[in-house]
């Protein structure tokens, strides 16, 4: 049965945002979470030198519940969630965007779990993603119903092994246990401008417990800017750092330049030729065959994102639909461990109108 809090025993929860030139969406962001159905919270808003009126959007609210803090100059996302992390006095600490939109009941649903399972230092959910800015191959999928839900692991022994590939949260969906947070002294690296969140999951994974929920509980704006998944520049780097010390737990060692390259390739999808997808099936083969032996990923869910990340190699190939059928040719990894039938109809429907 639900536990319901009554206003006298809510435990007070502190959201944080960062804002920079978010004038055209902000109210909606403000107004959903001033909006919550959950009462006792703060809101913590830090203005990262803003050059349009989002400062004055935000001084427009006559509202105690919010906390505005103005860098004078611009410290980056990270820095200045750092800055709201210091000063939260919520038991628990919530992040939200300066453009997505969270559900009514987001906060209500989120402490309810994390007062049941105290154990949990990060709890996300599920997302659907709206704009109207949205590439043209987005709009067809989100019209269709065809991946319009940013779909994350929901259990923590396989929100720790997809680290190997993907980022295990929805960023602005997650609210984290402050005790536990503080406990393990875990931030934001402040000299990342890209990849914030990746860097901390991969710290704050092996420290504590995570969850996400398949609710979804917050709107996520996609815009033309940030819909693509490929990584460059500094944000490559990070991820490619981040996978090396991954990878290095799983096989023992750290992979070479071409591994490295070759994972990179699978993550980003740049399965251009049977060449590039042999050398897929090589490594992915290689990672699958040193999981038995892995003490810190639980087999079975290692195994799952192996195999996962072997069906989309094979679907998102230039070859496809022939090379769909190589992904049972693979005897460690084509066992579709975890995979239902409509994870393959989505996918060859999002393969079909890509």
């Amino acid at each position: 049965m639900d536990r319901k809090f009554s206003l006298s025993v809510e435990p007070l929860v502190s959201i944080i945002m960062s804002v920079y030139n978010s004038e055209d969406y902000l109210k909606e962001a403000i107004d959903s979470i001033l909006g919550q159905t959950y009462a006792n919270l703060e809101f913590i808003i830090i203005d990262d030198a803003s050059t349009d009126r989002s400062l004055d959007i935000v001084k427009s609210y006559n509202d105690k519940r919010i906390l505005l803090i103005k860098n004078e100059v611009n410290i980056g996302l990270a820095a200045s969630l750092n800055k709201g992390i210091e000063i939260a006095r919520g038991k628990y600490i919530a992040r939200m965007d300066s453009d997505d939109i969270s559900q009514s009941n987001r906060i209500y649903e989120q402490v309810k779990y994390l007062e049941n399972n105290p154990d949990i230092l990060c709890y996300g959910s599920w997302a659907r993603y709206f704009g109207d800015n949205m590439p043209r191959s987005l709009k067809i999928k989100h019209f269709l119903r065809l991946y319009d839900t940013f779909r994350v692991p929901l259990k923590y022994e396989d929100i720790k092994a997809s680290l190997l590939f993907w980022i295990p949260f929805v960023h602005p969906t997650v609210m984290f246990n402050s005790a536990l947070l503080r406990q393990n002294n875990l931030v934001y690296n402040p000299c990342l401008r890209r990849a914030q969140d990746y860097e901390l999951w991969s710290r704050l994974c092996f420290l504590g417990k995570c969850a996400n929920t398949s609710k979804v509980l917050l709107n996520y704006r996609i815009s033309a800017t940030n819909a693509g998944a490929t990584a460059h520049g500094d944000q490559l780097i990070v991820r490619k750092a981040i996978a090396n010390e991954i990878i290095h737990k799983i096989i023992g060692r750290y992979p070479t330049s071409d591994e490295m390259d070759t994972h990179v390739k699978v993550v980003e999808r740049v399965i251009s030729n049977q060449t590039t997808l042999n050398e897929a099936k090589n490594w992915l083969c290689l990672l699958a065959s040193k999981a038995q032996n892995c003490t810190i990923f639980q087999y079975d869910s290692l195994i799952r994102v192996i195999s996962t990340e072997w069906r989309r190699c094979c679907a998102s190939s230039i070859a496809f639909p022939k090379n769909i059928f190589a992904y049972f040719s693979v005897p460690l990894i084509g066992r579709l461990k975890g995979i239902t039938i409509y994870d393959w109809i989505m996918f060859v429907a999002y393969r079909l109108i890509k």
